[in-house]
Formats: structure tokens, sequence, C-alpha cells
């Protein structure tokens, strides 16, 4: 699991044309921030797009180049400052080559070998009908044979955007324009834009071509205060004339969700976007607002969406207070009525993986990666990355010895020698987040045989809790709260979870902070075990709960503060 993390361009200009200096991959986003959390879109890099781009240094002269000027005109017919079009992008079909020309005032010549080119340009318009737009001009083939000259003219473009028929106060608040096209042997994200004021030129048809296009609409496009969120999205096959993406509600799949408050003084908001499964997934932002808060979200159905949500202090200032995320995936089937859940306690663990690692530290990934923070279908950021966490992690051998420990609870790289016979984990984390009362302290301890094999992911089955609580994940006080109980594991392939095959699980309750603990009955009903819990007069319920695999291995968890009582 990696931090989602903004993706900038940063642009070296070397001669007349050059490449930008990054990894492959890099598609900008703008609005950027800190803490992998921010108010603008994020794009998730895939692995398709590593060490897409290359180095070339200057363009040589060969016997085949040609000599081109590139003029560039905004939406209003002018030469745009050098600061609203700062540089031309130029792709090679073949993949070979990369290029960035700095434009000057919307102008700038250079010499490029004789072929067949993407050639694309950001084009800003600064009062474009009392608002400020972004024009993506783009040209799918370019052919150089001769020298010459080509103007980029974004009053072509036509406006991107969305609509809901039946909802004519929907306004588009934010979204995602971007472009894919078969480049060498593979097809890529080429371009991207933000919503809403974007344009986009007429493209004509090419292998690969097609636009993914999604947008978020709230009433009259504000920011706070909607009682409902549109989620429209869309793969075009190549580039339509119209780049508007059209909607019913009877078409969609109706989420009433909840987003419950962890504690009295807390703010959320959410990145959600579609992965398309060509590598790079955009995740554009949309506020939540101090919670609870409960509304409609409708989604495009049919598509793998990626969702997460960030809460911090009254008042979502994400620069400022670093926002403890959890993250899910989800795809709804089919229109229709579905209802969703966001920062429902109980916090635990979720599925992890253990390795051996021989290359420690230098850039791979860790030995051990446990969620903390996670609720019931959910999964969290690491433990390095959430400061409202503290604690560490231990692995002790058969004899009882430390092998190695970290000061992440959950997380870590000091693995270095592959090892045989039991051994036993130990992560312990202390929760101390300015919003929350919850989760205030956690243990688990997992007992294991090593697989005594480098680089081979084991997995660390966790039990998870789902229970309905209030809007302030709260049970009442003086009733019978029901909870059910899963053990899951990750898959073989480190990508999605499942049911563990477990023998036996138990379960233990707390009134008193975990001073003292009174087993529970626990009733098996398919995959999960169903357990009622009395609720006290007040104070909060604890959990300690013990699994073990029919392959051997055990867990042993502790969750103090599990709920609060009201």
């Amino acid at each position: 699991m990696k931090k989602a993390a903004m993706l900038v361009a940063v642009v070296m200009a070397v001669g007349a044309f050059g490449v930008p200096s990054v990894d492959a991959g890099a598609v900008v986003a703008p609005k950027g921030g800190g803490h992998g959390f921010l108010k603008g879109a994020v794009a998730v890099d895939g692995p398709a797009h590593r060490h897409r781009y290359r180095s070339l240094g200057k363009v040589r002269r060969v016997a085949s180049g040609h000599r081109v000027t590139f003029n560039v005109l905004d939406r209003r017919g002018r030469a745009p400052a050098t600061a609203d079009a700062p540089e031309v992008y130029v792709t090679s079909l073949d993949g070979r080559e990369w290029l960035t020309a700095p434009l000057n005032n919307g102008t700038v010549t250079g010499e490029l070998p004789a072929g067949d080119y993407v050639v694309q340009v950001y084009v800003v318009t600064p009062d474009d009908g009392g608002v400020r737009s972004t024009t993506l001009v783009y040209l799918s083939r370019y052919s150089v044979r001769r020298d010459g000259v080509l103007v980029l003219d974004a009053r072509a473009a036509r406006p991107v955007s969305a609509e809901v028929a039946d909802r004519p106060d929907a306004r588009v608040l934010t979204g995602s324009a971007a472009i894919v096209q078969r480049i060498g042997a593979e097809t890529i994200n080429m371009a991207s834009m933000d919503l809403p004021n974007a344009h986009l030129t007429p493209v004509d048809d090419a292998p690969g071509l097609a636009l993914q296009l999604h947008a978020k609409l709230t009433r009259d496009g504000a920011e706070s205060g909607s009682p409902y969120l549109f989620d429209l999205a869309r793969q075009f096959d190549g580039v339509p004339s119209d780049p508007v993406l059209r909607a019913h509600t009877r078409d969609l799949a109706a989420v009433r969700t909840r987003h419950t408050a962890p504690g009295p003084n807390s703010c959320a908001g959410g990145h959600s976007g579609v992965d398309w499964g060509t590598g790079v997934v955009f995740l554009p932002y949309a506020p939540v607002g101090n919670l609870p808060v409960t509304r409609t979200e409708y989604f495009t159905p049919g598509l793998n969406w990626r969702f997460s949500e960030g809460v911090t202090t009254t008042g979502c200032d994400w620069e400022n207070q670093p926002p403890e995320v959890t993250q899910r995936a989800r795809t709804f089937p089919r229109p229709g009525a579905y209802t969703a859940t966001w920062n429902n306690a109980p916090f635990g663990p979720a599925p992890g993986l253990f390795r051996w690692n021989p290359e420690g530290d230098a850039g791979s990934e860790p030995d051990i990666q446990v969620p903390m923070l996670a609720s019931w279908g959910t999964h969290a950021y690491l433990a390095r990355y959430v400061p409202y966490l503290t604690g560490g992690t231990t692995l002790y051998d058969e004899r009882g010895e430390v092998v190695a420990a970290t000061n992440h609870p959950g997380d870590g790289n000091v693995l270095t020698t592959p090892r045989t016979g039991r051994h036993r984990l130990v992560v312990d984390a202390r929760h101390r987040a300015p919003w929350t009362e919850l989760s205030s302290s956690q243990r688990v301890t997992w007992s294991f045989d090593a697989p005594g094999t480098a680089m081979t992911a084991f997995p660390l089955p966790v039990v998870r809790y789902d229970t309905t609580l209030d809007d302030h994940n709260r049970a009442r006080a003086g009733t019978v709260q029901p909870v059910a109980l899963a053990v899951e594991q990750m898959t073989p392939d480190g990508r999605g979870t499942a049911p563990a095959k477990v023998e036996a699980l138990t379960l233990s309750v707390s009134t008193d902070d975990g001073a003292t603990w009174k087993d529970v009955g626990l009733r098996r009903d398919g995959d999960r075990w169903l357990a009622r819990i009395p609720s006290p007069a007040s104070g909060h319920v604890s959990f300690r709960s013990a699994a073990r695999t029919v392959e051997g291995t055990s867990v042993d968890q502790t969750l103090v503060h599990a709920y609060g009582v009201r």
C-alpha cells in the first residue's frame, strides 16, 4: 500500500526542445498540497507508467530534422502571456521521444526529427466570459516532414462539463478530464484538466484514443451545504465533439451516505475517482463539512470507484492540521438504492502483510504493513503518515529474543535476514487526536511460523468489527448493542482481502478502559460471528479478541475505546 501522492511535472528546458525531468506517469494535477491530502485533484500513479519519461538532452541536428514554429492563441484569439501558456508538449507516436518546449508569449521555434507526434498545450484565458478558463489544444497526430508553422488555436474548443437532466440545480463543483492514446505499444494517459471552466479542442481519431470524464455536481455548485453529491463518469471512445457528460438520476446508484463523527470537533472531506485500468487514477476532491453529515451521493454504476476520506478538526484546515485518512474501493453493479457509512467506529487494524526484506530501507516496500485505524470495509494510511498514532512494532523469535523493532506501529523496514521457526510480532499503538477519544490504545500480537524466504509476503489476519452506532459513534446506554466480527486477511496477490479460515474465535469486553474483562458469547453466521454487548451507563466499550487460523497463525487484539456510550 502506498500513500496517495500528488504527481507534479517539473519541466526542464534543454535547448529549444527538452523533456520533463520526472518519472513516468507524471500527469500534471493542479492545486498541490502537503500530507498527501488536499483540496484539489490528486493523481495516483500506476505501474504501467513508471520510467516513461527519458532525459534526451538537446535535440541534435540530423539530416531528417525540420524547423518547426508553434504559435498559440487563447480562446479570445490572442497570443497568451507566457505564464498562461508556459510550454508545448510533443510526444512521438512510437514513444521514443517525450519533449517540451518553453513558450515565450505564445510562440517557440525549434528543430524536430521527421516523424509523427502528439502535440498539446494548456492555454489559460484570464477573462473568458468573466471566469478564468483552461483550454487543452490536443493534436492526436502531427506529421513532421518539412519545415513548417503550426497554430494551436484555442478558439475552436468546446466546454467540458456535465449535467443531470432532471436536476437543473446541479452544477459542476469539480472533476477531471483525461485523454488516453496509444503511444508505442501501450495506451496511456497523455493529458488531464480540472473542471470546471475547462475546454477542449476537436481531436481527430487515433488508435486507443479515449476521453475519460469525471464530474462532481452539487446544488448550485456549492462547496458546502448541498444535500446531494453527483459523481458522474464515463469513458468515451475517441473524443466527442460535444464533451459533455449527461445523466438522469434514474440511471444512477443512489447511495444514502452517513459521514459520522468520531468526536465533537471533526470535519471531513474526500476524494473519489474511477480506476479505468490505464494506470493513473484521478481523484477530485469534494468537501463533506463539519461532522456528522448525511446526504445522498449518486454514482455512475458499473465502474471501479476508488474513495478516500480524511478527518481533521472543525473547518477542515488540511494545510495546518494533517488528517487521518481511510480508503475503500467499491463498484455499484446497477442503478438503484445503496447505503454507505464513513468514519464508523470501531477503528482498529486492517489485514496486513509481513515479509523478510534483504533490501531494508533502500526504496523497497515495508516489511510490515498493518493499517491501524481502519473501520469496517476500509483501509487506512500506514502509521508513519499518521502523527496522532505513536508506539512501535517488535518481532520476537521462539526464544523470546528481539529480532527487530521499529518506532512505527504496524509499519517498518528493518528485517533483513530470512528466519524460520515460531515468531511473535507485537504492535503497540497509542492514539491521541484532537477530534476523537476513540481507539485510545491498541495492542495486536501475531504468532506464526516465519516463512524463511526473502520478500515472501505473509498475510497477517485481523479481527474486524461492524456495528451500527449513532452519528457520533455512540451506543445508547442501557441497551444491548449488536456487533458482528469477521477474521480477514490479504489475498495472495496482496490487492484485496478475504475471510480467513478460522479454527477458533473469542471476544471479551471491558467498560472500565481495559482494567477488567468479561467474556461474550459468539454465534457463527457464515463468515461472521455475532455478539450482543450490554451498554454501560456512560463511558466507552473496549474489545479484546483472539483468533486462530487453520494455517496455524494466531492473532490477539486489544482495542481500548472501541466506541462511546450516550
